[in-house]
């Protein structure tokens, strides 16, 4: 999430993933999640929604819910690290290219059929998945960036 990137939750339910959502999110089927639906805003703009998101904390790291939503601006894997004390050592992401439908371009305020990324990222911790964003963005609106290094011994 960038630094003016806040949460803007609408939706909080208990889901296990079915096989179809955990093919998509590539995590294991019947697995529970607290999910924590909604937007991401621009702070310096006000409530203008810059993507839409889907967060999902293992159900297993209770007690978390009323701290993410109280702190829109602090990372969920930030607030895991601190109240759970344990720390993220992994961080994996899936980017793909989507075509945005009429309910989400009308809430993202972009033209139905236009370009977006979705992005997937999981947060782990010696291989077990605590934290799933899923989240699409009008491609305007992001950008991927990675660098590769070799380490020569």
């Amino acid at each position: 999430m960038a630094a003016t990137e806040v949460r803007a939750i609408e939706k909080v339910t208990e889901v296990a993933l079915d096989r179809d959502l955990a093919r998509r999110l590539e995590a294991p089927m019947g697995s529970r999640w607290t999910l924590l639906s909604g937007t991401r805003v621009d702070a310096r703009k006000g409530k203008t929604p810059v993507a839409q998101a889907d967060i999902y904390v293992d159900a297993t790291l209770t007690g978390l819910t009323d701290l993410i939503l109280k702190q829109p601006a602090i990372l969920v894997s930030a607030i895991i690290e601190r109240e759970c004390g344990m720390a993220i050592d992994e961080i994996r992401q899936i980017v793909t290219a989507v075509v945005i439908s009429q309910p989400l371009a009308d809430k993202l305020g972009v033209a139905p059929g236009s370009a977006g990324l979705h992005l997937v990222r999981h947060y782990k911790r010696a291989g077990k998945i605590l934290e799933i964003s899923d989240t699409v963005y009008p491609a305007d609106r992001v950008s991927v960036a990675f660098q590769l290094k070799r380490s020569i011994v």
